[in-house]
């Protein structure tokens, strides 16, 4: 039997079929299927030019023309399918009154230093993972503590922390028929009690979409230009319906650091109120002028769950953030109970790998940001706190030595050994799936000896409630080998 025979791939389940373009139905869910059959790089140069064609109003019929080549070689270029040369992006940089700047960067040295980033972007590189959380906690751990946890994982013992309630976003004082006064990280602000114009600067509009609010929200803010179906990430079997709820929401283009905001098309939009979270930079003086601003303790995606019960007490949905919140406990509690026959006794931990400098970042059960506890919600929320499954002793040892500053703890390859885990789901990182699992080092381990490396594609089961239990529904199928949902 051939490495590949004994591993588990997302893709290979009975039980999964086609329901439309660009999306994978599991069981009763949805899932967004991720496009990663062409270069990361190329696609990224495919937007870029996308994104100036459309800035400067060209067709691209005209931009074929004002360069002298064809409109289908403008089309296969903006869609990935050619590399064009550097005369070519001077031609159409000159053509779109762009400039065009070429950069190198080593690749064993990204950092995790980015504050936001596409969907598309999240999965090119280790600046990026951390990006699109929105968080900059990721430390590198030293050598010296990879060998002290590696040699204290038999007399560790996990401590499943207190995961509830989840750290609240912000604190309402006050409130009358015509307005809501809110503590916020940034003060106390007084806010419209039915804002009909929001605007969403992270990824709050999710929650509101969950919450029946979706007609509310008039603008979101995104990274690169692109379909709907691009900028907006999921909301499990939800997906599909969000996507339709926000056919008329306008994109606000920002900065990679969440910064460089169209001021004068959020101007325009004349919103009553604009939503935020801490991990992004704005100008906030800035923002207070145009309209109300609530900036939460955490960002969004991190906490779905205060994210319903806070932002239903904002509108008055007490009662539809309630009936949210019991329905997606009661479905938590049914995970549980699925996968106790097969881990009862195990470990899982989500990993992501680099196979150009070899780094390994393993998911931290919990971390600990504003005096709040948090977990990830790339896959440790998911494990950890809602199928209360143990980590790896190695990484939780290595975050305990840092005291829980970051959510993702670095390590050697070389240490994979080390990762005691019964279940890896290995975070998709281009290629790193193959390489990982086709690796001697690996096959030697519990989970690569078993077959139970999973395939794991966290933006394709999106975000919100609806996207924690989806990726619940891949989690216990992927383990348990049977239907679940």
């Amino acid at each position: 039997m051939t490495p590949k025979q004994i591993v588990k791939r997302s893709s290979g389940t009975d039980r999964t079929s086609k329901v439309r373009k660009g999306y994978l139905r599991t069981g009763k869910h949805t899932y967004k299927r991720s496009s990663r059959s062409a270069d990361a790089s190329l696609h990224g140069l495919a937007r870029a030019v996308k994104s100036a064609r459309k800035r400067s109003g060209m067709t691209q019929a005209e931009l074929a023309k004002a360069i002298g080549a064809s409109q289908g070689n403008i089309a296969r270029l903006e869609s990935g399918q050619h590399a064009p040369s550097v005369r070519v992006l001077q031609n159409i940089a000159i053509a779109t009154d762009s400039r065009l700047t070429i950069d190198l960067k080593p690749l064993s040295h990204r950092r995790f230093d980015m504050l936001q980033t596409t969907r598309r972007h999240f999965l090119e590189g280790a600046a990026g993972l951390a990006g699109t959380l929105g968080l900059g906690n990721v430390r590198y751990a030293t050598a010296e503590e990879a060998t002290a946890a590696a040699a204290g994982i038999e007399s560790y013992v996990w401590t499943r922390p207190e995961y509830d309630p989840e750290p609240s976003l912000f604190t309402i004082t006050d409130r009358t028929d015509d307005t809501v006064t809110v503590e916020t990280i940034d003060g106390v602000v007084e806010v419209p009690a039915d804002p009909k114009r929001i605007v969403s600067l992270g990824w709050e509009y999710i929650s509101l979409f969950e919450l029946g609010l979706a007609d509310r929200v008039v603008a979101v803010t995104f990274t690169t230009h692109g379909t709907m179906e691009d900028m907006l990430w999921g909301a499990g079997d939800k997906t599909a319906d969000l996507i339709a709820a926000y056919a008329d929401v306008d994109f606000l283009e920002v900065g990679h650091n969440g910064v460089d905001l169209d001021v004068e098309q959020l101007m325009l939009l004349e919103p009553d109120l604009i939503l935020s979270s801490p991990s992004f930079d704005y100008d906030m003086e800035m923002l207070n002028s145009i309209a109300p601003v609530i900036r939460g303790t955490a960002h969004a995606p991190m906490v779905p769950r205060a994210c319903i019960r806070d932002y239903g007490a904002l509108f008055g949905l007490d009662d539809v953030a309630t009936t949210l919140l019991e329905e997606h406990e009661a479905y938590a509690a049914r995970a549980r109970e699925a996968v106790v026959p097969v881990i009862e006794g195990k470990k899982a931990i989500v990993i992501v790998y680099y196979p150009e400098s070899g780094d390994c970042y393993g998911y931290a059960s919990y971390y600990k940001q504003n005096g709040g506890i948090f977990t990830t919600i790339e896959g440790a929320y998911q494990l950890q706190r809602e199928m209360n499954i143990t980590p790896s002793s190695f990484i939780e040892q290595l975050s305990d030595e840092k005291d829980r500053e970051s959510y993702a703890v670095p390590f050697s390859f070389e240490l994979i050994g080390h990762v005691d885990v019964d279940h890896i789901f290995l975070y998709r990182i281009g290629d790193s799936y193959d390489v990982f699992v086709n690796s001697p080092s690996v096959q030697q381990t519990v989970a690569g000896g078993a077959g139970q490396i999973y395939d794991y594609d966290p933006p394709s089961f999106g975000f919100g409630l609806g996207g924690v239990q989806a990726t619940l529904t891949w989690m216990v199928e992927q383990m348990t080998g049977e239907a679940f949902g």
